[in-house]
């Protein structure tokens, strides 16, 4: 399995709406994307670390699984073209890691 974790700074001033469609549209990705096993998304807290961070784990079976979801045009139009509206340029992180 492959677990994909990315985390994105929110502009300052993003409206609930926004930050809540964003995270639907994540979510939507399970539905959209073949081979995607789960997806969690949210807003993180800042209890204890960051705030205002848009976090998402993306689970899927394989590498070739993983670089297909990459290429996906759900992923690589929709949720990278918006995440520019409303993400910090440069503040983005992902990484990936098999379990």
């Amino acid at each position: 399995m492959v677990r994909q974790i990315f985390m994105g700074r929110l502009k300052k001033g993003i409206s609930k709406e926004i930050k809540d469609q964003a995270v639907a549209d994540m979510l939507a990705m399970k539905d959209k994307i073949p081979g995607i096993i789960d997806v969690k998304a949210g807003i993180s807290t800042g209890w204890n670390g960051l705030e205002d961070e848009i976090v998402l784990t993306v689970d899927l079976p394989d590498k070739d699984a993983f670089e297909a979801y990459l290429t996906h045009p759900y992923h690589a139009g929709h949720i990278v073209e918006s995440g520019a509206e409303y993400l910090e340029p440069g503040t983005c992180l992902a990484v990936q890691f098999e379990f």
